[in-house]
């Protein structure tokens, strides 16, 4: 009797000893399971943080006169600068506008075309501000190709202004090699300078 007893104890232990073993296997699976969720993770918000940087000019949703006609809206004035770029990942245009001593800087959200954004002050002092018109130019998408071909890399942002008494763009492209601004001619397209930048 006391041999029946004695096996069915040593039975049960070699079976729990079994099942705590595998249960600690299921443990070790779970938490790599984790690990690599967790790295996939960060691979992923690295890509899309990267992603959020950049723009594709065919996934621009407001086109700039009509965000010129919204800032206007706002603040009636001529422009002095049209800037598109992304602002803490929401892509916007930032529009300067004057009128008399009186400036205004609106933002324009891209995704609905709505002022998130106004800020204004008189000017004691004016310079001698040129107004810019955006039909005088090349489009935006014309300007960011021509970059493009200058430099391999995505659109991080654009800008439209009076430089120097110049009419141009300044285009900012990114790759993995670092980032490039090239200005261009707003009227003809053509390439002025182009700075790297690492």
């Amino acid at each position: 009797m006391r041999f029946k007893v004695l096996s069915l104890l040593l039975s049960t232990g070699v079976v729990l000893a079994a099942c705590g073993h595998d249960d600690q296997d299921d443990h070790d699976d779970h938490q790599e399971h984790a690990q690599k969720t967790e790295q996939k993770s960060d691979n992923q918000s690295n890509a899309s943080s990267q992603n959020m940087t950049t723009q594709n000019v065919n996934k621009v949703k407001t086109q700039p006169e009509d965000a010129i006609k919204t800032a206007q809206k706002s603040f009636d004035g001529d422009v002095k600068k049209i800037e598109y770029k992304n602002d803490h990942g929401e892509w916007v245009y930032e529009i300067g506008l004057f009128k008399g001593n009186k400036e205004a800087e609106i933002k324009v959200s891209d995704k609905d075309n709505k002022v998130i954004h106004k800020e204004q002050e008189t000017e004691h002092e004016m310079d001698n501000e040129k107004a810019i018109q955006y039909q005088d130019a090349i489009s935006f998408k014309e300007a960011v190709k021509k970059a493009q071909k200058k430099y391999d890399g995505d659109l991080k942002q654009w800008q439209l202004s009076q430089d120097d008494g110049q009419f141009v763009y300044e285009i900012e492209l990114s790759s993995k090699q670092g980032e490039q601004e090239i200005t261009l001619d707003a009227k003809s397209g053509d390439v002025l300078k182009q700075d790297h930048d690492n």
